[in-house]
């Protein structure tokens, strides 16, 4: 389920058990009441962060456990992350003090799905967080004049403020960045709008 279906689910009682690592339901979808209300229906609800948040406080329809997470910058072999721009980047760990009790969320994750699928332990076991980032990369073939568009750019994050301008670079939301070469090829400026004429171009080509 998305997470709007796994709250409508809670609110209509058929949720059992709701995980949440990091994130905030109760900030971020629409309708707090809604939401709260659903929270306050799960029987049981496991949070997973490295903060406290408001999610965490609604009362439980049972039982509420609050489960503290490792940062990216604590995990042992360090992780691989998303930026706010959609690139993937290695965080290595940094030395420092530890929380004894705080443990790297794919580390909880890969035991839980062990106990839920005690029949497909062996394929999902890791050493290490490098042995999770064997997967091949996919071979994306794409078009000479189309683009994959992966990146976004701050303001439209999450549970941040959605502004309709880019307080960083003046763009507006709808803008497009595009390299000085690949404009130049295209005949493309600083400004210029493009709608595609064909039917069956997706929202994530751009000409």
């Amino acid at each position: 389920m998305t997470a709007v279906e796994m709250i409508d689910a809670a609110q209509q009682g058929r949720l059992d058990v709701l995980v949440s690592s990091g994130g905030n339901y109760l900030e971020v979808l629409p309708d707090p009441a809604y939401v709260g209300e659903a929270l306050e229906r799960v029987p049981t609800r496991v949070h997973m962060d490295i903060v406290l948040s408001s999610q965490m406080l609604v009362d439980p329809a049972d039982t509420v456990v609050l489960l503290p997470a490792a940062t990216r910058y604590e995990m042992p072999g360090g992780v691989t992350e998303t930026t706010t721009e959609r690139r993937v980047i290695f965080s290595p760990e940094i030395p420092g003090p530890r929380i004894g009790e705080a443990r790297p969320e794919w580390e909880v994750f890969v035991d839980l799905a062990k106990r839920v699928r005690p029949e497909l332990v062996d394929k999902i076991h890791f050493d290490s967080t490098a042995a999770t980032r064997v997967v091949p990369l996919p071979d994306h073939d794409v078009p000479e004049d189309r683009f994959l568009v992966t990146t976004r750019r701050g303001k439209q994050f999450n549970s941040m403020v959605h502004e309709l301008r880019d307080a960083l670079t003046g763009a507006i939301r709808e803008a497009v960045m595009v390299g000085e070469e690949d404009a130049a090829r295209l005949g493309i400026g600083n400004g210029s709008r493009w709608c595609s004429a064909t039917p069956s171009a997706s929202s994530t080509d751009v000409p």
